[in-house]
């Protein structure tokens, strides 16, 4: 059983690709942000690992690509503090705790500059979006390049996008009560420094190896390296 946490501004979507590389027989389940919880990193890794307890047993893998990451450590964090040993961790490109105020600045312009990366359209992003495009234009403008680009795109979901977008580098940013688990941990990285991967030792006690995927941080979850991901988390299971 694999389970999955939500990335920055994203749903289970992203993971696909990662889903669909794994076994026949996994399990996977993802924790996705029902707005209940704010811009409150800490609130939503209580509910998701609430939730976790409530089901019929614990993941044998948690993890998560970019913030995602992120809350699969608080929740394993969380299950510690109720009695259970956590499952190892698969952190996907995430930052560590202590490097999510690295993300309290977002814009229009770096919000659909991530959107045409995630959907492979990135060399369509022309200047006027990286720069302070009008929302309303903005969102207009991003349609059509996503449409051009052959993805079925509306803006009022992309207007929802962007707002949860905003919310979760605010919740990002804002995370403070972090603390280390002592779950063995993978970290892959794509973008992430290096120096910022070893950051993680910080905080997984239990463990910490890692491996740097040739491709960016929305390449890492299409193929091919959807399938390297998923062999590493099959090797993430117990002997």
């Amino acid at each position: 059983h694999l389970h999955l946490v939500h990335g920055a501004g994203v749903g289970r979507l992203p993971y696909r690709s990662l889903v669909a590389a794994l076994p026949p027989h996994w399990r996977v389940s993802v924790s996705e942000d029902d707005g209940s919880c704010g811009a409150d990193l800490a609130a939503m890794a209580d509910r998701y690992a609430r939730t976790l307890q409530a089901g019929t047993g614990l993941p044998d893998v948690l993890g998560g690509w970019s913030m995602g990451g992120l809350l699969a450590h608080a929740v394993a964090v969380r299950l510690r503090q109720a009695g259970h040993r956590p499952p190892p961790l698969l952190l996907l490109d995430a930052p560590p705790p202590d490097h999510g105020h690295d993300y309290a600045v977002t814009d229009f312009g770096s919000f659909a500059e991530a959107v045409l990366r995630g959907a492979g359209a990135h060399a369509l992003c022309p200047d006027v979006l990286r720069t302070a495009t009008p929302e309303r234009a903005g969102t207009e403008m991003l349609t059509a390049l996503l449409r051009a680009a052959g993805h079925d795109a509306r803006p009022d979901s992309l207007a929802a996008r962007w707002e949860l977008h905003r919310r979760h580098h605010a919740a990002m940013a804002g995370y403070r009560d972090a603390e280390p688990v002592d779950s063995p941990a993978l970290a892959v990285a794509a973008d992430l420094p290096d120096v910022l991967v070893r950051r993680w030792d910080t905080w997984c006690t239990g463990g910490l190896s890692a491996e740097r995927l040739d491709t960016d941080h929305y390449g890492m979850l299409r193929d091919p390296h959807a399938r390297r991901l998923a062999a590493l988390a099959a090797g993430l299971l117990p002997a």
